[in-house]
């Protein structure tokens, strides 16, 4: 898409792609769901947005995220239409969702708080 041409994934920018990365003009934006320790250590010290939401929306996101790419993720979380059943399983196991439980991911981000380089946002903030 077109948004995705303008602000990729960071994983389609690594490592093969550094040349193409760089050719970027400036400022370059990325996107990434990616935990803070999965961040190439050179990234760290980037300039950084970190926006995150409440469990709860984050949740109903999800389910209808994974229930529309179902045939494209393979995944059986949400085949019989259960919200309840859905929530029970990514809610306590963290080998269900790929960046594991949301609280794992978020406290995370969060123990950065203190670096003058990120940005913390909600989404109920914006």
């Amino acid at each position: 898409t077109q948004l995705d041409q303008q602000v990729p994934w960071l994983q389609k920018t690594m490592p093969n792609m550094v040349s193409e990365r760089e050719a970027m003009p400036s400022p370059r934006i990325f996107k990434t769901h990616d935990l803070y320790s999965w961040l190439p250590p050179q990234w760290t010290d980037r300039r950084i947005i970190y926006c995150y939401r409440n469990p709860k929306d984050w949740a109903v996101s999800h389910y209808h995220h994974i229930k529309t790419f179902n045939y494209y993720l393979h995944c059986n979380l949400v085949e019989r239409g259960d919200f309840m059943e859905y929530f029970k399983k990514i809610a306590r196991d963290r080998k269900v969702v790929p960046y594991g439980l949301w609280e794992d991911h978020v406290i995370e981000w969060l123990a950065q708080k203190g670096a003058e380089n990120i940005l913390f946002l909600t989404y109920e903030d914006m």
